[in-house]
This record gives structure tokens, C-alpha cells and sequence, in this order.
């Protein structure tokens, strides 16, 4: 089955693939040798055969002979570098299956895509094996006798071609005539010959013939990869404007829809393009591509022709120019008697004039990055030129590729060259060739004339001849340069090891500021100046302390002085070297200027890697520093660098040793008051083996882990500061703060001011700004105790931070986060208050994610006197004479007693019973509880006024007036003891029945310690 059989077969069989069955595209892979492939692809919108390279197509399009068919997805594996797969892709074809048709020694494979990435079914690969199947019969029957004479005569209607190509030897001359007599056998409207350039990358227009106002641009960079255009076979078009490849090429903006572009071969290599275009939609066919074949071979025929001509021309030109490349040799004369070429350029210009008429020529070399071009030297009306001068690159493109000349016939027109410096002197045309050398970006020698197209491409071999010269003598140039700062740099490293020998000598045993005034002098012998100095730089970073100078006057100057914002900026630079201070903008050159100083060299002085000082060289003659100065200033600061370290370390070792003596110090401080505190808040005081007080903890412990949120209910007493604190030495986060805030403590606005903080001037009396106790609590805990007694705006405001994790100081704009976690604990019914509108019902539903229950110590009598004796250890540390235990009776009184104020009633009294003991035993009479043992119940008690409650029958007789104190504070000690049992530790209704505010009451329990 021949390739070309099979071509017009899959071109029969086309219209049914696209009619009956979802595929978007139908080709044929054939193995050839040498590594290659033929590779066919139709589509709706067009059709393309391509000999490429295995490695230019997928997995999947590889040509095979396994048996049966293969299924596979092109985006699997999909390289955009292959040529296959950048095709496939644009074209949006994935999903693929394919079937074999060749035999075993000559691989071909029938292949469909579909433009999706799905499964095919298996009634879309049973279409695309008959289809298969029928192309091969219909290749293999041959070409039908019908089908054979219609080509045939078509053909032959080609011959008024042949005699069109012979009345001329350019194609272009008769090209219009070519197209009109083409046009009848194979109908266009336009026709193009392109050649190529740059390996196909680009077509250069050679030959037009269209209708008046059509137009090609001259040269078109080619949008399919070399793989396709090197070897084509044929490409037709059908709907140019939807070809994704196509849709935006100067043909379909022309409104061209049909298209058959064939390859034009010159002595067996692809030198061209030929096109013929239509606007008509599917105007050809396959059988209009063997007719244009025929045209194509037609042309290329003739463009051979050309190019036999055109080589016998230039070897005549060759010829007549060999002898005038002997002149050029005398450039080796000229060049040989110095070292440096722009003694003799002059002399160089003169004798390529000889040989190659020019106006002015120039040396050029681009910059490292080819961003910018030094003009070396210069000679005719470019002598004027002071040189060497830097320009931008007139012509960046050569920085991506290799480049042999470049010819500009008008530089004005070239829009790189219009602004260059010869231009405005003159100059018209431009030949440039580079200068064989090392370095990614070649110099160049440019020729340049006053005349406009003076220069053509046979001038380039000339210039090249003149270029390698020039080559030579610059390359000689440069190694006796490198030779003569190689022992340059031979004799200061020299100096320079003498140099640190002197200086580490000096500056080992004694600091260095002590000894600057001498290193000053030593270092002048290697690095001149008349004063230098050292700055060291400062923690903030912008300036920095005058450590030692030498030659200046520093009577007037300050101590610290900023450090130049150009250093700031940019902690890595490596020097600064001023020519002449009296010229530079800067602010602190100036100053140095006004010392009278003209020269300056900086160098960096880094520690640990970071910028610590600098070392500064000042001369009063301008232009006195090179770059050769500055490796020995690196040197010096180097050595600078050592003692400054040493210093700096033993400085640091002395404060780190005046730390530790502190650091031990406040340590055993923190210690001590770490164990007072935890004595007086109740860390460790997590006692007691009840079931009820043991289900508390057990919950405790399951929350404490997390940031949950937890709402701690009970009585007054009950120990939810000792749970919170629990909770928060059992968090992730025990290292934190725990901070307590009592809600009811505090009047509404004060109580804002301590939960939010407060800006300054946030109201009178707030002279500067307090961060709150939630800034305060970042990272640890926020213990709100009495959280029902907070007020409604304060509520509405704390539910805030529950929701959004963010709050504001009072008098603030800025809003702020919180990250601790919220404890609160309440001894009032949260659901009574809500149902009284005294607490937001949202802000319960936010505080109650997770409640923990705390017994009353009634309900768990076992636990009151392990509380008693921990309580007695506890005093026993701050009491002179600590109690020797707890009698019988007294044991049963405790046991007996109901405890309406809890763990806290029963913490104080027997604090009291045991001052009174005086170290002995306590007894029943040392503990001041009456007689009830059971509690008093809450409805027997009736709320009437300010001043108390008024007992109703059945209530239990409040005791009688103690008689032990003497004086007034005993009496109210009593009284407001006696005031909080009967209110069961509430301390709004304590207050209430004392007549006095929550604030006095709290006063009074921190006076008498009944807090």
C-alpha cells in the first residue's frame, strides 16, 4: 500500500468519518527508515501529511503492527516540545484509538481522535475499523480509470505552464501570467511563492500575484514547530478562519477560507512554499493537490534555474575580489607594531578603504547582559566622538542567537538605529560583523557609509577578513593586560599578607579603637588616604556610633550620625567608590566634601553574615581609588571584622554573666511568689473523692484539651476559680497567662474598660492607652467569674468576641483578634435571667457549649475534712504557731454543718479556728458555725428592702452578736461574715441586706480576708 494510494483513499472515506461517527479527526502513521515517519492528519478544517522524526510524536501515534486495536489518550504524557503533540493540541484532540493495516516489515496504522477526554465505546471503534478496512480495499484496488483520465487531463491542461516559466529566468517576472494560466485548470484568486529563511522558521515573500490592495507582509514567522514545515508533503486548507492555527495569519484576515500550500525542493533541499488561495469555504479536494503538485515541481524548476545563474555570478565577483583580499593582509604589518589598536584604527581604516569603500568605522562591545553597547573607538566624521560611550543595544535581537553580519541599507528607517550617534553624524548604511572572541555577546567592527544601500552581501567577506585581524590584535590586547595585573595583583597580595601580618600583630592583645591612629599608618602604605574611619552600626539598623577615626577632626562632629539610605536599602553591597565627592548628590558626600575631601573608598564590615560597620577611606585628591583598592579594603575590613567580633563577644559574655546572676535571682523570686500564688488561688487544691465533685473533674479533664469554650455553674464557693485554673494547667496552653476577671466587681463602664482596654483620651482620666484583659489573656486563659451579673451593653459587646474572635479598645478604630479562652462561671440560674431579660439569650448559647456542674460541699460531705486538713497545712506555713489538728467534736461539727457558703465559708472559718486555737487542738468552740445542720430553705426566706430580710416562721434564729471582740471592726467583721452565710456566699444579696453596694461589700471581705 503505497503512502500516496493511501492519501486519496482516507480522503474518499473523510466525508463518511465525519457524518457517522463523533470523531474530530481521521490520519495515518507509516514507519520509513532512517528513523522516520509519515505522518497524515485530517481534520474538518484541514489536511497535512508531514515526514517527521519517531521522537516528534507521541506514544500513541507511533506506527505499529500488534494485533488489534489500541486505545490510548494523547493529554497522558503530553510534551508540548513534540511537534505531534503541540499539533493534537491545538486542534483540543485527546482521546484516541488506532488501528493496523500495514504488515509486519512495513507498519501503518489508521488512527481517530475524538476532541474529548472520554472512554471510546466500542461501537465507535467498530466504525473506525470498517472505515479502515475500506480505505485499505480502496487503496489497495488502485486509482479508478475515471478517476485516472480526469487527473490525466488536467495535467496536460498544465503545459501552457511550462512555456510561461521558460520566457524568463526570475519566476517573478511572469509569476501574474503563471497564476492566469494556472487559474483555469485549478481556480484561486490569489497565488504566493514564499522562500525560507532560518530553517523554516520564517518565509520571506518572493512572488505575488493577487488582486489590487492585497498585500503579505515581506517576511512571516511560521506558527507551526520545524518539525512540520522541514519535510511537508502537502497541506489543504478548508475553513481558514476557524483553524486555530490559522484564524489570526495575514491570509485569513484577508478573508482567504481555502488553502493548498505545497513544499518547493532545489537540489533535493525544501527551499520554499507555493500557495493558492480562495475565499470560498472547501473549495479543494485531494485531487487538487496532485494538480498543484505538478505546479509546485514546475516552479521549483525554475527557482533552480535561478540559483545555477546566480552562483555563476558570484563566482565571477569571488573571482574579481581575490586579489583585492590580498591588500587586506597588510593589515598584519600595521597591526603587529602595537598593542593597543586604537593607536593605528586610523591606519586600519585606510587600508580597508582599498578593498571596501566606507565613510567611518568603529569597534563595539555589548555590555554582560547585551543591554547596552560601548563604543571603543571610532574614526572619519566619528573621530569627533569622545570615547569609549555607552548606547542602548540598537539591535537586541542578536543577544538570542548567533549572528554572522547585519546589513542596515537606511538607518534612519531601522527604528534601533535612527537615534544611534552615527546616524546624527551622518551616516546612512551600516555593515556589522563580529569579532571572533570569548564571552556570550561578540564585539563587533562597523563599517559605515553616507550613502544609502552602499554595502551588499558581497562586502561581508571582506569585512570579515579586516574582523579577524582585528580579533587577533584584540585578543593579544587583552592577554598582555591580564598579564600585567596579574603581577599587578602579584605584588599588592604580597603587601597585602605583610599588611595582615602587621595588623593581627596589633590588634590581637589591645583594642582596636586604641590602636587606630597606628593601623592607620601601616594600612596607608597598601591603601592611600588621608583619613579613615570606623562606624559601627546601631540595633535600630538606620544609624550608627563613630567607633574610632584617624586624620579627622571629630571635635564638632556627633557621636552617632545616620547611616546613607542607600545603604539601608541594600545590606549586601559590596563597595561604594566616589571619584569626587564635590560632584555627587548625596547629602553625606557633601558633608565629606565640606571636610575637603575628594576621594572616598567604603567597604562593608559584616558579622555573622549581617552588615555591623563600615570602613571608610578618604583622600583630599580626586580620582585617587580604583577597584584594584578595593580587595584590599576587603582585607583590612576583614581583619576589622575578627576584632570587632572578639569584642563584641566579650562584651556579650559579660552581659550574659550579669544576666544569669539576674536571671537566677528573679527566677527563685518568681518561684517563691509562684508558690504563694498557688497557695492563695488553689492550684493543686483540686481535692476531694465524692462522685459528684469526681464527674466535675472528669468533665474538666475531657475539655481541657481543646479551646472550647466553658460555663462553670454553682454556688458561690463551690471552687470554679479552682476548676478554671485546672482547666488552664491542663490546656495546651498552661505557659500562657490566666487571667480573672470578676464581672461583678466592677461598675458597667469600668468593667468594659478592663475586659476591652481603652484608647487615650477614650474618656477623662484615660491619659494613655491600657491594653484589656482579653489582650492580656492572648495565648493563655480569660476567667470570668459572676459572668451573670455583666450588663447588657457589656453582653451584647463580649458576644462579639465569642462570635467573630475580634473586639475593639474603647475609644479605638483598629479592630483587634483574641485568641484565649473564655471560662466563665455564674452562681445564678442564666435561664431565670434570661426569661427576666437580664442576660442575652444568645450570648448563654455561645458562653453554655460546654457546662460543667459543680456540687454544693453539702452534697459531698466526704470531702470537708480532707479540705480541712489541706486548708490547715496551708496555714500552718504562714502561722508562727500552726494548729496541732481538729478535735472529735469539731470533726462532727464539720460534718454535720450544711454549708451554705461552701468551700470558701469553710476556708475561712477555719482560718479563724485556727488563729484562736493558738497552735493547739481546735474544737467545736474555735468554729464559729451555729447549730442548724440543715439548710435553711430559700423560699422560707422573704427579700423586703435594702436593709435585710425579715425572718418568717420556721426559720432558724440568726447567732447571737459575738461578745470575744471588743471593738467596732470585730462587730462588722461579724456582721458582714454573718450577712454572706445567710446569703449562701451570693454577694448581691449580702449587700442588699447590709444596705450597701457590691463595691463597699467587697471592700469589707478584702479587708477582713473573706474573699
Amino acid at each position: 500500500m503505497q503512502p500516496w494510494s493511501l492519501t486519496t483513499a482516507l480522503a474518499a472515506v473523510e466525508p463518511d468519518v465525519w457524518s457517522t461517527t463523533p470523531f474530530a479527526a481521521i490520519g495515518a502513521v507509516r514507519s520509513l527508515d532512517g528513523g522516520r515517519v509519515r505522518f497524515e492528519m485530517r481534520t474538518r478544517l484541514a489536511a497535512a501529511a508531514n515526514v517527521v522524526s519517531r521522537q516528534d510524536l507521541p506514544p500513541a501515534l507511533q506506527p505499529t503492527h500488534a494485533d488489534g486495536v489500541s486505545v490510548a489518550r494523547l493529554s497522558d504524557g503530553r510534551d508540548l516540545e513534540r511537534a505531534g503533540d503541540r499539533l493534537t493540541a491545538a486542534f483540543g484532540l485527546d482521546s484516541i484509538v488506532r488501528v493496523p493495516v500495514g504488515t509486519a516489515a512495513a507498519p501503518v496504522s489508521v488512527f481517530a481522535a475524538l476532541a474529548a477526554s472520554r472512554a471510546i465505546d466500542r461501537a465507535e471503534i467498530d466504525a473506525l475499523e470498517r472505515i479502515a478496512r475500506r480505505a485499505q480495499v480502496l487503496a489497495d484496488a488502485g486509482e479508478p480509470r475515471d478517476v485516472r483520465e480526469r487527473r490525466l487531463a488536467r495535467l496536460d491542461a498544465l503545459a501552457p505552464v511550462l512555456r510561461t516559466l521558460g520566457a524568463a529566468l526570475d519566476v517573478r517576472d511572469v509569476f501574474d501570467e503563471l497564476s492566469r494560466v494556472t487559474r483555469e485548470i485549478l481556480p484561486h484568486e490569489s497565488s504566493v511563492v514564499g522562500v525560507f529563511e532560518e530553517g523554516g522558521r520564517q518565509v520571506r515573500l518572493h512572488a505575488l500575484s493577487a488582486p489590487t490592495g492585497w498585500t503579505l507582509p515581506t517576511v512571516m514567522r511560521s506558527q507551526y514547530p520545524d518539525a512540520l514545515t522541514s519535510a511537508f508533503e502537502f497541506a489543504l486548507h478548508h475553513d481558514l478562519a476557524s483553524n486555530p492555527l490559522e484564524r489570526d495569519r495575514p491570509a485569513a484576515r484577508l478573508g482567504v477560507q481555502s488553502a493548498i500550500r505545497l513544499p518547493l525542493y532545489v537540489g533535493g533541499q525544501l527551499r520554499g512554499i507555493l500557495v493558492f488561495n480562495t475565499r470560498e469555504v472547501h473549495r479543494y479536494t485531494q485531487h487538487d493537490v496532485i494538480v498543484g503538485r505538478r505546479v509546485a515541481d514546475y516552479v521549483s524548476l525554475a527557482l533552480s534555474h535561478r540559483q545555477l545563474a546566480d552562483e555563476a555570478g558570484d563566482a565571477a565577483a569571488v573571482q574579481a575580489r581575490a586579489a583585492n583580499l590580498e591588500v587586506v593582509d597588510g593589515l598584519l604589518k600595521t597591526l603587529a607594531t602595537v598593542l593597543d589598536i586604537r593607536e593605528v584604527f586610523d591606519r586600519i581604516s585606510q587600508i580597508a578603504e582599498k578593498v571596501m569603500t566606507h565613510d567611518a568605522m568603529s569597534i563595539s562591545k555589548p555590555s554582560d547582559d547585551g543591554q547596552r553597547v560601548t563604543v571603543y573607538v571610532t574614526t572619519g566624521p566619528l573621530a569627533e566622538l569622545q570615547t569609549p560611550f555607552e548606547i542602548p543595544n540598537p539591535a537586541p535581537a542578536l543577544r538570542e542567537r548567533p549572528w554572522e553580519f547585519v546589513l542596515v541599507d537606511d538607518l534612519a528607517a531601522h527604528p534601533g538605529f535612527a537615534e544611534t550617534p552615527a546616524a546624527r553624524k551622518g551616516m546612512v548604511s551600516l555593515l556589522t560583523v563580529p569579532i571572533a572572541g570569548e564571552g556570550r555577546f561578540p564585539a563587533a567592527v562597523n563599517f559605515f557609509s553616507r550613502a544609502k544601500g552602499h554595502f551588499t552581501r558581497d562586502d561581508v567577506l571582506i569585512a570579515r577578513r579586516i574582523a579577524d585581524h582585528i580579533a587577533l590584535a584584540l585578543s593579544h590586547e587583552r592577554l598582555a593586560a591580564e598579564e600585567r595585573r596579574a603581577v599587578e595583583l602579584k605584588a599588592r597580595a604580597a603587601n597585602l599578607e605583610l599588611l595582615d601580618q602587621l595588623l593581627a600583630t596589633m590588634t590581637d592583645a589591645t583594642e582596636l579603637r586604641e590602636l587606630f591612629d597606628r593601623v592607620s599608618s601601616v594600612v596607608k602604605k597598601v591603601v592611600p588616604h588621608d583619613a579613615m574611619a570606623l562606624p559601627v552600626i546601631l540595633p535600630d539598623g538606620v544609624h550608627a556610633r563613630r567607633y574610632a577615626s584617624a586624620g579627622m577632626d571629630v571635635a564638632g562632629m556627633p557621636e552617632v550620625i545616620p547611616v546613607p539610605p542607600a545603604f539601608v536599602r541594600d545590606p549586601n553591597w559590596e563597595h561604594d567608590l566616589i571619584d569626587d565627592t564635590a560632584t555627587r548628590p548625596e547629602w553625606y558626600n557633601h558633608e565629606i566634601a565640606a571636610m575637603r575631601f575628594r576621594s572616598v573608598l567604603r567597604v562593608p564590615i559584616r558579622i555573622g553574615g549581617k552588615f555591623a560597620a563600615g570602613l571608610a577611606f578618604f583622600s583630599r585628591a580626586p580620582g585617587v581609588y580604583s577597584q584594584g583598592d578595593v580587595l584590599a579594603a576587603r582585607r583590612i575590613a576583614d581583619r576589622f571584622a575578627l576584632c570587632l567580633s572578639r569584642e563584641q563577644q566579650t562584651e556579650a559574655s559579660r552581659r550574659a554573666d550579669e544576666a544569669s546572676v539576674r536571671a537566677a535571682k528573679l527566677e527563685a523570686r518568681v518561684r517563691a511568689l509562684t508558690d504563694e500564688l498557688d497557695a492563695r488561688t488553689g492550684y493543686r487544691r483540686v481535692i476531694g473523692r465524692s462522685a459528684s465533685w469526681k464527674q466535675a473533674l472528669t468533665q474538666a479533664t475531657q475539655v481541657a484539651a481543646t479551646d472550647t469554650t466553658v460555663l462553670l455553674l454553682g454556688e458561690s464557693g463551690t471552687g470554679k476559680e479552682v476548676i478554671a485554673r485546672f482547666l488552664h494547667r491542663a490546656s495546651s496552653r498552661p505557659n500562657g497567662p490566666f487571667i480573672a476577671l470578676n464581672c461583678a466587681a466592677l461598675p458597667e463602664q469600668l468593667l468594659e474598660a478592663e475586659l476591652f482596654g481603652y484608647e487615650r483620651g477614650a474618656f477623662t482620666g484615660a491619659t494613655q492607652s491600657k491594653p484589656g484583659q482579653l489582650e492580656q489573656a492572648a495565648g493563655g486563659t480569660l476567667f470570668l467569674d459572676e459572668v451573670g451579673e455583666m450588663s447588657m451593653p457589656a453582653q451584647a459587646k463580649f458576644l462579639r468576641v465569642l462570635q467573630e474572635r475580634e473586639f475593639q479598645r474603647l475609644g479605638g478604630t483598629r479592630v483587634l483578634k483574641t485568641d484565649a479562652r473564655i471560662v466563665a462561671a455564674t452562681n445564678r440560674d442564666l435561664q431565670k435571667a434570661i426569661a427576666q431579660g437580664l442576660f442575652r439569650e444568645d450570648l448563654y448559647y455561645r458562653l453554655n457549649v460546654f457546662a460543667i456542674q459543680l456540687p454544693a460541699l453539702r452534697e459531698r460531705p466526704d470531702d470537708v475534712l480532707p479540705l480541712a486538713e489541706a486548708f490547715l497545712g496551708e496555714y500552718g506555713r504562714s502561722l508562727g504557731r500552726p494548729p496541732s489538728g481538729i478535735s472529735r467534736d469539731a470533726r462532727e461539727r464539720l460534718r454535720s454543718y450544711h454549708w451554705p457558703g461552701n468551700v470558701r465559708e469553710l476556708r475561712n472559718i477555719l482560718e479563724r479556728a485556727a488563729i484562736l486555737c493558738e497552735g493547739g487542738l481546735i474544737t467545736a468552740e474555735h468554729l464559729s458555725i451555729g447549730t442548724v445542720s440543715a439548710p435553711v430553705p430559700r423560699e422560707q426566706v422573704v427579700e423586703t428592702g435594702p436593709r435585710g430580710a425579715i425572718p418568717v416562721p420556721g426559720a432558724s434564729e440568726p447567732p447571737a452578736r459575738p461578745t470575744s471582740a471588743g471593738d467596732l471592726q470585730s462587730m462588722e467583721r461579724t456582721l458582714v461574715e454573718q450577712a454572706l452565710q445567710n446569703a449562701r456566699f451570693n454577694k448581691s444579696k449580702a449587700a442588699k441586706s447590709l444596705g450597701m453596694t457590691r463595691s463597699q461589700l467587697y471592700v469589707r471581705m478584702r479587708r477582713y480576708g473573706l474573699e
